[in-house]
């Protein structure tokens, strides 16, 4: 079968079935995961970079030179962030994909900043449809850890997808197994 699109994931992400039959089912839209931590702002298209808070501080500069070269090419201007464990782009929108996060990279653009406003501006270009998935925990909120390992598996299968998966432990191995089985 062709490929119909690009998937990343973190090392430490899981998915299930359920994730696949997403894909399969909105195989032209742009899929997230979508995870913010508390005091993160959320920011929508044509906004003004932020100067304080969350990164900004750090990221203002590197964000406010990308946004010019973006105008300058003639883009509409779109800033999002978010968590980038796990993202799916559909094939046909990989080169123009690429493309902006080649702009956001050679100006120094944190990655939880360039991936959401790339697929932000080319979904826009493109009338993609953006698909969040509620996955389970994030870098900075990890429930699997926590739980006994009896309890790990229906959580596992309740979700689409989840982060962060420690292999070494064998309960989030066996529950791993137990949800593709």
């Amino acid at each position: 079968k062709v490929l119909q699109g690009y998937v990343a994931m973190h090392a430490d992400m899981w998915v299930t079935p359920k994730f696949l039959s997403i894909v399969r089912a909105n195989i032209r839209s742009y899929i997230s995961m979508h995870v913010m931590s508390a005091g993160v702002p959320q920011i929508s298209d044509n906004a003004d970079i932020p100067t304080h808070g969350w990164w900004w501080d750090r990221e203002y500069n590197a964000t406010l030179l990308a946004k010019r070269k973006f105008l300058a090419r003639g883009w509409a201007w779109g800033l999002a962030i978010g968590w980038v464990d796990l993202y799916y782009v559909p094939r046909d929108a990989w080169p123009e994909f690429t493309s902006a996060l080649r702009v956001f990279e050679e100006s120094h653009v944190f990655n939880e900043i360039a991936v959401p406003s790339a697929a932000t501006m080319v979904c826009g270009r493109r009338s993609i449809h953006m698909l969040p998935l509620n996955c389970l925990g994030s870098c900075c909120s990890q429930p699997l850890p926590n739980w006994p390992p009896s309890n790990i598996a229906q959580p596992m299968l309740d979700s689409t997808c989840g982060h962060p998966l420690r292999l070494e432990k064998p309960a989030h191995l066996a529950a791993l197994q137990a949800a593709w089985m």
